[in-house]
């Protein structure tokens, strides 16, 4: 069995914290680069480096500081700010605590703890940019990849020019503001031409999952190797999409028939079972991983 040990007595040594199934896989991405993981931390919710970025100081940060479109929002620390926030920015409006969700009237909140509370964006789409920040080994300088747009679980998305010019230029502004190495998910509403900052993830998300099927290498091992500084790789090897389903719903013959499937991978975690898939479009893919979805929950 390989062990990192091997490659020296002084080997790097890191600890994870965060959603075990991302976590999980994280950790073969540090350990295939030689790295021994000395502690996880399943039950930690949030990395020293995304604790000081809350979504309120995210946002502030987005309009005052880099001149960034973003929704109208306000930030509630207790019910009666709850209530007041969200008859000045109307209704629907989006809150987001420790989840996000859609608030149709004043009769749905409900207050669960500290939140933002943004105006309802009519937006055509959401979309994901995966933004990675390395060591470039031919200046010695950070320079930051991007991988193809993410949407409604597929890679790539479709945008137009502009469109996606302006989202390259979101990600680069928030990931340069943040200032670190390693791989950013900055998510985003499209209305238009025109590009909304809504939130940014450091290290891998759910959404970017979809690159483990699409790309040469995909988000645990970008993140990793962006940490230390290595070279990256953000070519797109096949158009491709993800689903998901919690594992409480999946058979063990279910997932017998999704991986019989031709270019399917399912990857089961503790919370969520991922099914990814390739295709000669992204459209088709996405129809190839629902199909696993139906077969896995039999």
């Amino acid at each position: 069995m390989f062990t990192p040990e091997l490659i020296a007595d002084n080997a790097t040594k890191v600890s994870l914290v965060g959603d075990p199934d991302l976590v999980r896989e994280l950790r073969f991405s540090f350990e295939r680069l030689g790295i021994v993981v000395t502690d996880v931390d399943p039950d930690g919710s949030i990395s020293v480096g995304v604790s000081r970025w809350s979504r309120a100081a995210l946002l502030q940060k987005a309009s005052r500081d880099l001149g960034l479109p973003v929704p109208r929002y306000a930030v509630a620390s207790n019910p009666d700010e709850l209530e007041v926030a969200a008859a000045q920015l109307g209704f629907p409006c989006v809150v987001k605590g420790d989840s996000v969700e859609v608030v149709r009237s004043p009769e749905d909140m409900q207050w669960r703890g500290e939140c933002v509370v943004e105006n309802f964006v009519d937006f055509d789409r959401k979309i994901s940019m995966v933004a990675v920040r390395s060591v470039d080994p031919a200046t010695g300088e950070l320079a930051t990849w991007y991988c193809e747009p993410i949407s409604e679980g597929m890679q790539p998305f479709p945008l137009g020019a502009a469109t996606l010019d302006n989202a390259r230029s979101v990600a680069a502004r928030i990931t340069n503001a943040i200032g670190c190495r390693g791989l950013f998910v900055v998510e985003m509403f499209v209305k238009g031409d025109d590009v909304y900052f809504s939130d940014v993830t450091i290290g891998p998300s759910l959404s970017g999952f979809v690159t483990c099927a699409t790309q040469r290498f995909g988000q645990f091992d970008l993140h990793a190797r962006a940490l230390l500084g290595l070279p990256i790789d953000v070519t797109l090897t096949s158009p491709g999409a993800m689903s998901s389903v919690g594992v409480d719903e999946v058979p063990r013959a279910g997932l017998a028939r999704a991986l019989a499937m031709s270019e399917v991978n399912v990857v089961v975690g503790q919370t969520l079972a991922v099914t990814l898939a390739t295709a000669d479009t992204a459209e088709q893919a996405r129809e190839s991983a629902r199909a696993a979805v139906s077969e896995l929950r039999g």
